[in-house]
């Protein structure tokens, strides 16, 4: 086949590392890929990940031409429109196939219509459109910024709003399914995220500190500030653990959470933004990994893949993508998980460093096999 592969190619994208995997395992299976970038001008210039494949952009390669040009177009759809403003050129052609990276959309419908012009009311009707008029009250929360992110999430993710436009679909998990079925009239498939994993050291029992992980951009919905409420809470967690955070932190939050570690006696330590090589330092020294998520708003998630990959044993919450892992490979937490769950798992852990390697090494042989960009690649043949 000639496939077409719209995506961000930034190297600040999970999506569009992940997509460089699969489109090399689709021309290791004899398919011709063009790499089309997704990205707003104000981003598609930044440095991009890597490929032998050709890369466009949406803007040289207009709907009209891919349909002449290509057998399927797939789109990564995510939920950050500066990332994906390209995926809307595509969208209702018979050719789109949309691949559901994000279950959580309404900022790349937000970041559509602002870019449109689109009034308030016309907003509001587009929402109707995929959640009929019982969700007008909804819609007009969102619209006016009245509704936070769990109500959002949980009303009018906008999921279907961009299903309904997609020939087929593919998701990263079950749990977003029915609404992918419901609103996308062709095939809808559930396959594995693919994520080759860094080459990391074994994780080792060690003497003195160990070191807690969590990598991604920092907000709310990651619940650092439960983790540090969950170490200061106890006297053993506070004497035998340090807190590392790496990913993007606005300075408001880096100094909330600094304050609350210090009031606390927690060592804790927010890095920032960090490149490659920096990230694998931090998994190297990492003994735990924490991949919380309060509401999930991914599909799947590629940091808690990689924590898996690393070795490390990693506490998830039990919703979603994550809620779906094997429960021996992870250390679950309820939905709305309080400090004190996440405590009772890091003590355990600390005190019993057997248990802790067993499960890291056998998360990470279970990830392996699981998540691959060959099996990811035989998957979307069948969705053509």
């Amino acid at each position: 086949m000639k496939i077409g592969w719209v995506t961000p190619l930034a190297t600040t994208s999970a999506i569009g590392f992940v997509s460089v995997q699969v489109c090399q395992a689709l021309v290791e299976r004899g398919h011709l890929v063009d790499i089309i970038r997704s990205e707003t001008a104000d981003a598609i210039d930044a440095p991009h990940w890597p490929t032998s494949c050709p890369v466009l952009s949406w803007r040289d390669v207009p709907s009209g031409a891919a349909e002449q040009n290509y057998d399927v177009v797939f789109l990564s759809i995510g939920d950050n429109f500066n990332f994906h403003a390209g995926i809307f050129e595509y969208l209702s052609q018979p050719y789109a196939i949309g691949i559901f990276h994000d279950f959580y959309l309404f900022n790349l419908f937000n970041g559509w219509r602002q870019q449109r012009g689109l009034t308030a009311n016309q907003s509001v009707r587009e929402i109707i459109s995929a959640y009929g008029p019982a969700s007008a009250g909804a819609a007009l929360r969102a619209i006016n910024g009245e509704a936070d992110i769990t109500e959002l999430s949980r009303t009018v993710p906008m999921t279907e709003w961009v299903a309904q436009r997609c020939t087929a679909a593919v998701g990263h998990a079950r749990f977003y399914l029915p609404r992918l079925e419901k609103s996308c009239a062709g095939v809808v498939e559930v396959g594995n995220l693919p994520f080759a994993g860094r080459e990391v050291q074994p994780a080792l029992a060690k003497e003195g500190k160990l070191t807690v992980a969590t990598v991604g951009v920092v907000n709310p919905n990651k619940c650092v500030d439960v983790v540090i409420d969950a170490i200061g809470q106890s006297p053993l967690l506070r004497d035998k653990l340090r807190y590392v955070v790496a990913g993007p932190i606005d300075d408001a939050t880096r100094a909330a959470l600094n304050d609350k570690a210090e009031a606390q006696g927690v060592e804790f330590m927010a890095l920032g933004r960090v490149e490659d090589d920096e990230l694998l330092n931090v998994l190297n020294e990492a003994d735990i990994m924490c991949c919380l998520r309060r509401p999930v708003l991914e599909g799947a998630s590629a940091s808690a893949i990689e924590a898996m990959l690393s070795g490390r044993p990693t506490i998830v919450a039990n919703a979603g993508f994550y809620g779906e892992l094997p429960d021996r490979y992870v250390a679950k937490v309820p939905e709305d998980f309080i400090a004190s769950d996440l405590a009772l798992v890091m003590e355990e852990w600390v005190a019993d460093s057997a248990t802790r390697l067993r499960i890291g090494a056998e998360a990470q042989a279970w990830a392996r096999e699981t998540f691959s960009a060959t099996a990811y690649a035989v998957m979307l043949e069948t969705v053509v």
